[in-house]
């Protein structure tokens, strides 16, 4: 009890990290680059749709274009269309801006801005070179200056196969700076957060046991940590700096990847719990879906497959809620977390699909949701790994018990059947004599008085073999002992009844007034083995004695009795089973009387110990008062 309630307390503490975890997460959504937050100098947004993709900018500054919320985060969803923005910032200024566009994936952005000698026009985007840009951030940044020719108005066109999510700011070049090293330090903590659980899965793996499922996780770690080193810029940066286009096919393929191995990873944990058949055909469809995905990716026609793959995560996303809420587990506080993790998986990734689809949600994680989504969902999902792990360890401890078990009850039932077998040797070994001399006085024609003696003396024998037998099944009794009271001179009498040749042997002390509150039958078997034995091993016309004293809160009773010189027993082996020394060969006898005398002896609360003297063997029994 004492460890099911400190299992209990470790899982209600563990379901409080998760609930912190959680919240955490929630509360990285509100500012995603840190805390520092930046004055922005735009004045005005608006917004146009050129539905055409083809109008210059002579045409499309005369267009209607339509205010936008005072947010810098702009939603269009999925489009083939390329969008005008309008910006409006401060003039007169003497000092020059720097407009910071986000998100890094974007597929071209052109800044038009008016000039004495026409329109002057600046290419960035991830279908250009990163030695193009005008800086080294992550972000597309463009240094303007407001002034009368172009009076603090500026035109962005933006064309991007995936979804149109742009966050433009109008910053000093200090606080530019400022959000490039806090946007580093954000990718680095989640980074770092994704390969830390990584290297954890790995070592796992390697280390302690080839779990399946742990490998699946590995993979989508490891497609966690590319989609971030690619928001991060690194993989165009190095791998990919000759060749941008190919770039963002890659980020595209590792988001579509991402997915894949979402559905994939989470229906083979799933599964062993009672995933139900329509849930494991969609994931399973999910999965056979990403070549097609990747083949429109590589040819150049990204968006439906972008569009599909953000439709996809949400209804994943979905069927993990619905499922872990259908399903069950014997422990319901372990399943209890399982179904908080996954409920935040969902919250995590929410703001982040409304937004791919152009829906108004204010909130600042639209451009990173991935980034975040990968990082804080691997640390959940390494809690429940961790308790999975610990669950099947327990498990396979109590396999291992089961077995040992299992091993223990068979070795006991093989030494079980040894006995047996030895029992039935022992048996036929004994009465064999005995019957060959009933069987030879049975068979003559005059039977003298002396035949007749020894015919009885041979029935004694069998009986005393067959009543030692049975004794043996006192041992494996369930019941407990009974409490009688029984006289131990009326007691001793019963015996003597048992043992003809007893009474005039036997020299007894202490008996008066001596009465015994045990079992009266496990009482008989024991005294009667004693004094046959006694009876059998001594010298004929010896004395055996009896003698009764009181010692503490038992009664002592001592049998002795003398013993030629090559009788001694051994000491070490007296009460084994089937034990008999090399005189009592001589004598019929089973060897079980000891072993079953001490052990009713133990039952009823008592012993039985051998303690010689130097001329006499004697046994103690101690008999609770």
């Amino acid at each position: 009890m004492e460890n099911s309630g400190s299992n209990r307390m470790n899982l209600i503490a563990q379901c409080r990290i998760f609930w912190a975890l959680g919240l955490a997460c929630l509360l990285a959504w509100g500012n995603p680059v840190g805390a520092q937050t930046h004055h922005d100098h735009v004045l005005e947004r608006a917004i146009w749709e050129d539905a055409t993709a083809a109008v210059p900018v002579e045409q499309a500054v005369q267009a209607s274009f339509s205010p936008l919320p005072n947010t810098s985060l702009i939603r269009r969803g999925y489009s083939d269309a390329a969008f005008w923005i309008r910006l409006r910032l401060p003039w007169p200024s003497e000092n020059p801006l720097i407009l910071r566009i986000q998100p890094p994936y974007l597929d071209e952005v052109r800044l038009f801005e008016s000039t004495a000698s026409g329109w002057r026009e600046r290419v960035a985007g991830d279908h250009h070179p990163n030695a193009s840009r005008e800086s080294a951030d992550v972000a597309f940044n463009f240094a303007v200056q407001a002034n009368a020719q172009n009076q603090g108005v500026f035109y962005l066109r933006l064309q991007t196969t995936s979804s149109s999510i742009i966050d433009i700011q109008a910053l000093t070049p200090r606080d530019s700076a400022e959000q490039a090293a806090d946007f580093e330090r954000f990718m680095g903590i989640n980074m770092g957060l994704v390969a830390g659980v990584l290297i954890w899965a790995v070592l796992q793996y390697f280390l302690l046991n080839r779990d399946q499922l742990v490998l699946r996780f590995i993979a989508y770690e490891l497609i966690t940590l590319l989609i971030a080193l690619a928001m991060a810029g690194h993989l165009s940066d190095t791998v990919f700096a000759d060749q941008p286009r190919w770039a963002d096919t890659a980020f595209n393929a590792l988001v579509a990847a991402g997915t894949t191995v979402l559905a994939w990873f989470h229906r083979h944990y799933l599964l062993p719990y009672g995933l139900s058949k329509p849930a494991q055909w969609f994931l399973h469809g999910v999965v056979m879906l990403y070549p097609f995905q990747l083949v429109s990716i590589v040819l150049g026609h990204p968006q439906w497959a972008m569009q599909a793959n953000a439709l996809l995560a949400t209804l994943c996303l979905l069927v993990f809620a619905v499922e872990t809420w259908r399903m069950q587990h014997p422990d319901r506080l372990y399943w209890a977390m399982v179904r908080v993790v996954y409920g935040l998986l969902g919250l995590m990734l929410f703001p982040l699909v409304g937004a791919l689809f152009g829906l108004e949600i204010p909130v600042q994680p639209a451009l990173y949701g991935v980034t975040l989504h990968g990082a804080y969902g691997a640390v959940l999902m390494l809690l429940l790994l961790n308790m999975r792990l610990r669950q099947q360890r327990q498990q396979a401890e109590k396999f291992r018990q089961d077995a040992a078990l299992a091993v223990l009850h068979a070795q006991q039932e093989r030494h079980h059947r040894q006995e047996q077998d030895q029992l039935l040797a022992m048996l036929a070994h004994e009465i064999k004599n005995p019957l060959a001399v009933i069987s030879m006085v049975v068979g003559a024609q005059d039977k003298t008085p002396r035949m007749l003696q020894q015919a009885g003396q041979a029935v004694q024998e069998v009986k005393s073999i067959v009543d030692q037998s049975l004794s043996l099944a006192h041992i494996t009794l369930e019941r407990e002992p009974e409490r009688q009271a029984v006289d131990m001179a009326d007691f001793l009498a019963d015996v003597s009844d048992a043992l003809p040749d007893l009474p005039d042997r036997l020299h007894t002390e202490g008996l008066d007034g001596v009465t015994l509150h045990a079992d009266a039958l496990w009482l008989k078997i024991v005294g009667q083995n004693l004094l046959a034995n006694a009876l059998r091993y001594s010298p004929h016309h010896s004395t055996i004695t009896w003698v009764v004293s009181r010692q503490g809160g038992h009664w002592r009773v001592e049998v002795a009795n003398a013993v030629a010189p090559d009788a001694w027993p051994n000491a070490q082996r007296v009460f084994d089973q089937f034990y008999r020394g090399a005189s009592a060969l001589k004598v019929s006898g089973t060897g079980l009387g000891l072993y079953v005398s001490r052990h009713l002896a133990r039952r009823m609360g008592g012993d039985l110990l051998y303690e010689p003297t130097s001329d006499r063997v004697r046994f103690t029994w101690l008999i609770p008062v």
